[in-house]
């Protein structure tokens, strides 16, 4: 029985899904999407390169804007693109009456965004070239609050699935077709740890898996440190029907 989407007022109002990596923030977002007729907007630094696929842990079940944008290799893609993008998207999706929910875990993305910066131009300097303007809609932020032990556990088991798909030809792939491993190094974590096996630093798998986890795990603790300090007014939540009910209570 197919489940009939619930119709919402948006009225300029965005809802934010973060947490650390390994949280289930895609899974939570893609069913708040299905139940309140949302567009998934993704905030996630490596996921706008086409071809970076098992690293960056693309879900294809349910579309997201700004994935698969890019191709590797050249210029990054910068935090003016990603603001210029996402707020094109935002009236185009409150246009069709739907949500726009934003999903991913670059904190520069979601802060400059919820935020409201606007870039200048001409940089300005280290700290000195984002200006900051109240944002012309409402936000809900909801974290994903994971226990830390299970919160490494997931990383791990990730790591390892990700490992046993193909990981490694991934980033072999890659470079075969070009992309220079300098250009992977900046990714950070799986490219530049893979990068870096292949370029024989490490003994084997079994080195370079416990290496990456353990540099997964220093990152998950960054962005949980962002998450309390940067942003406020943050919802935390342990799952989707919690979050559910944060959703309804701010769209009605």
């Amino acid at each position: 029985m197919t489940q009939r989407k619930k119709t919402v007022k948006t009225n300029k109002k965005v809802i934010f899904i973060v947490g650390p990596t390994s949280s289930g923030k895609t899974d939570v977002a893609i069913a708040l999407a299905r139940e309140f007729n949302g567009e998934l907007v993704s905030a996630d630094s490596r996921q706008v390169y086409r071809g970076l696929d098992i690293g960056t842990g693309k879900d294809k079940s349910y579309p997201h804007h700004l994935i698969d944008i890019k191709n590797p290799g050249g210029a990054m893609f910068s935090l003016g693109e990603f603001l210029r993008r996402a707020n094109e998207l935002l009236p185009q999706i409150w246009e069709k009456g739907k949500v726009p929910i934003v999903v991913g875990g670059t904190g520069l993305y979601i802060t400059a965004l919820l935020k409201g910066y606007k870039l200048p131009k001409k940089k300005m300097g280290r700290g000195r070239w984002r200006k900051q303007e109240k944002p012309a809609f409402d936000t809900l932020v909801i974290a994903l609050d994971v226990p830390r032990a299970v919160l490494y556990q997931r990383i791990d088991e990730r790591l390892r699935r990700r490992m046993e798909e193909g990981l490694i030809a991934e980033v072999e792939g890659l470079i075969r077709a070009g992309v220079e491993a300098k250009w992977l190094n900046k990714l950070g974590l799986e490219y530049r740890y893979v990068t870096n096996y292949l370029a024989g630093e490490y003994e084997n798998e079994e080195e370079l898996y416990n290496k990456l986890r353990f540099a997964i795990h220093r990152y998950a603790r960054r962005q949980l440190t962002w998450l309390r300090h940067q942003i406020n007014g943050v919802e935390w939540t342990r799952g989707l029907p919690c979050a559910r009910v944060k959703v309804k209570q701010f769209l009605h």
